[in-house]
This record gives structure tokens, C-alpha cells and sequence, in this order.
């Protein structure tokens, strides 16, 4: 059973008339991680390792105050080890909290496909608005192509 517990919300954002801030908290092992999920970062695991920006700050901007988590991919799954800080190279010496969650490939598919649902739950409810991960971040909608490919690969890499 998966360990990580996602909560979505979102609103029509302050800072434009056609946008929807999405928001992701998570929860992994009864601990609520600091921050929201950017939607690209989380993505981007799927088939990338190393310090990968995953936690972004509320507003939407990685340097305001969002964090790396190394990423290692593991035969049966995927470890997140650590988060690290904000800067352009992070490494071992930027750690911020040391903390080792596991997830399995298929824990990881189905929580990159609730994301993907629930993106398109929010497009389909505001149609013509775009969609962001915090208040007002990269639009998260042009990637949407990508995200279906990423998972419709990921889905049979899981089998």
C-alpha cells in the first residue's frame, strides 16, 4: 500500500482573470511535506534522478522557496532521499532535512496519473483558463501532451 497521500485544491488566481492555481500538498508516512508539488518536477521523476526541483513554494516560484529532493531510481522503485536547497547547483552540502521515502513503480504511476486526472478535471470545469502549480507559476497545461506520453510509456515499463 502506497504510503504518499496527495490533497488537491484550486482556485481562479489573483494574479490573472484566465488562470487556476493548483495546489498539491503531500503527506508521506504521516509527515506533511513543506510546500506544494510542481507538477513538471514530479514528472520529471518519472524517468529523470538526481536533485530534481519536486517542491515548489505556495506562489509558484522554485526560488521563493521551493527544494530539491534527490531522486534515485531503484530496481523495484523509487527512493527520495533528502531535500536540498534552492540554488543552481545543488549538492550533499545543501541539505535542508534528511528523510528516505519509498515508493514502488506502480505507487508512482498511480500518483502521476491522479495528477494527470485531476488536471484534466480542473481544464474541463474552465475551459479557455490555464492551470498552474501554486498561484502563478509556469502554465502547466502545455505540457499536457508530455505528461499523457511520460505515463502511457511509464505505464507499460510497469507492465
Amino acid at each position: 500500500m502506497c504510503s504518499l497521500k496527495l490533497n488537491f485544491s484550486y482556485e481562479e488566481s489573483v494574479g490573472d482573470s484566465t488562470l487556476i492555481s493548483f495546489y498539491i500538498k503531500v503527506n508521506f508516512k504521516d509527515k506533511d511535506m513543506q510546500k506544494i508539488v510542481d507538477v513538471d518536477g514530479l514528472f520529471s521523476v518519472i524517468n529523470k534522478q538526481g536533485f530534481l526541483p519536486l517542491f515548489t513554494c505556495d506562489c509558484g516560484n522554485f526560488s521563493c522557496g521551493g527544494y530539491y529532493i534527490k531522486v534515485i531510481h531503484l530496481e523495484d522503485g523509487i527512493l527520495f532521499d533528502n531535500s536540498y536547497k534552492p540554488v543552481n547547483e545543488p549538492d550533499e552540502t545543501q541539505l535542508i532535512e534528511t528523510f528516505e521515502y519509498k515508493l514502488s513503480w506502480i505507487d508512482l504511476y498511480n500518483i502521476a496519473s491522479a495528477v494527470y486526472a485531476q488536471i484534466n478535471l480542473i481544464n474541463n470545469k474552465y475551459p479557455g483558463f490555464n492551470i498552474c502549480s501554486g498561484a502563478y507559476s509556469d502554465i502547466v497545461l502545455k505540457n499536457i501532451d508530455e505528461y499523457q506520453r511520460l505515463l502511457k510509456e511509464f505505464k507499460d515499463k510497469c507492465g
